[in-house]
C-alpha cells in the first residue's frame, strides 16, 4: 500500500536505518483481496487537482477495471465502496506532512 519513506537525512537526524522504519506488513481478510486487487489496478486513475496534488480516483474507468479484475456483477457496490474506502486513507496518507 502507500507509504513514503523518510528521507536518508531524516534517518540520519534520528540516529535510524531504513529498517528501523519500515512498515508491517499488511495481510488481508480474505474478503477484501478482491478490493484491494481492484484498488493497485487503479494506481494510474488518480485525478490531480490544480496544484498537481491527487485528489481522487477516476471512477469512469472504475466499472471497466472491476471487470478486468473479475469482479462478479453482484459485488460491484461492495466493491467500490471498499475501494473508496481506500482511497480516502490513501488521500490522508499522501496530504500527511
Amino acid at each position: 500500500m502507500y507509504w513514503k519513506a523518510p528521507s536518508q537525512k531524516e534517518l540520519d537526524n534520528w540516529g535510524l536505518t531504513m529498517a528501523d522504519v519500515m512498515p508491517a506488513a499488511v495481510v488481508l481478510w480474505p474478503d477484501n483481496t478482491l478490493i484491494q486487487r481492484v484498488f493497485r489496478t487503479m494506481q494510474t486513475q488518480w485525478m490531480l487537482g490544480g496544484t498537481g496534488k491527487p485528489t481522487g480516483l477516476n471512477y469512469a474507468s472504475l466499472s471497466f477495471v472491476m471487470r478486468r479484475c473479475g469482479v462478479p456483477r453482484e459485488e460491484f457496490d461492495d466493491v467500490f465502496d471498499g475501494v473508496q474506502v481506500m482511497e480516502a486513507a490513501a488521500l490522508d496518507e499522501m496530504y500527511k506532512g
